[in-house]
């Protein structure tokens, strides 16, 4: 595999994303989320590239060691702010679990639809919802000096 494949689906990543984004604001829809329309469109580079998806791992892992700082940096307003998320603890709550639930089932679906089997699409499932948290080993965090 190219060193620099990586680095060249990452940039086919950040502009299939800049892309639709442009289309998003032109046209609002839900078939018009950017993580909708720039998975199809990286999906859409590698048939017309004819390569496979393993190409594209080292895109990911790019990708993946900036999610979880990335997630764990929502930590700081999400603190500062600690109040207001307390008084509407209720409406938070019911957010995150129908979000996470709804993901999960859809998820689960897509694999089904796929053929997956049912230990793998439950697998899927649960890694849909917590990406993420599970794409950093607890070990890769260091502490913050106070």
């Amino acid at each position: 595999m190219n060193a620099y494949a990586g680095v060249f689906w990452l940039g086919v990543t950040v502009f299939a994303y800049w892309l639709s984004l442009n289309v998003r604001k032109r046209w609002v829809s839900p078939i018009t989320t950017p993580i909708v329309l720039s998975t199809f469109g990286v999906i859409a580079a590698l048939l017309a590239t004819r390569q496979d998806v393993g190409q594209y791992a080292p895109a990911k892992e790019i990708i993946t060691t900036f999610l979880g700082p990335a997630v764990v940096a929502f930590a700081i307003p999400l603190f500062k702010n600690r109040a207001a998320l307390a008084k509407n603890a209720l409406p938070v709550l019911a957010g995150l679990v129908a979000g996470s639930l709804s993901t999960m089932l859809v998820a689960a679906l897509i694999a089904r639809a796929c053929g997956f089997g049912d230990v793998l699409s439950r697998s899927i499932a649960v890694k849909s919802a917590t990406t993420p948290i599970a794409t950093r080993s607890p070990r890769s965090f260091t502490a913050i000096p106070r």
